[in-house]
């Protein structure tokens, strides 16, 4: 007597949205000084999700897509920001060559609630900063 069951799995593809809305030529210390600073200025809460140096710690033999090398100097960090009674808005924070964009990610069914992203975009609308401001906020 055989048994009819399946083998196949089912995967479900979730696309994630990426919209960079703020790019700056510094790099990522200084860009996290000055985004902690200007969030946490609007009253709301930044938590460090993922680091991508810390994690590769334990890589070393994995070759950067950017340099072509073991020494790494790329980052990416992914922060939770939370404001008033919602859940977070998810910011991608990514930095090679001593330029950073940061990024609000979107996806289906999990976007931040509407005032959130209009207090983090508000909080860092200022596209056009100068160097000098953002290395003010820098550790």
């Amino acid at each position: 007597m055989a048994l009819g069951f399946s083998l196949a799995r089912q995967y479900t593809v979730i696309m994630v949205q990426t919209h960079t809305f703020l790019k700056v030529d510094v790099n990522c210390d200084e860009a996290m000084a000055w985004l902690k600073s200007h969030l946490g200025s609007a009253g709301l809460q930044v938590r460090r999700s993922f680091d991508f140096q810390t994690a590769r710690e334990a890589h070393t033999d994995c070759p950067c897509p950017h340099h072509a090398t073991n020494q790494c100097s790329c980052q990416l960090i992914v922060l939770l920001v939370y404001g008033p009674g919602s859940s977070p808005a998810t910011l991608v924070v990514h930095s090679y060559d001593n330029r950073t964009r940061v990024s609000l990610v979107s996806t289906p069914g999990v976007r931040p609630a509407a005032e959130l992203e209009r207090l983090v975009r508000t909080a860092l609308r200022s596209v056009d900063i100068s160097v000098e401001e953002m290395c003010k906020h820098a550790p």
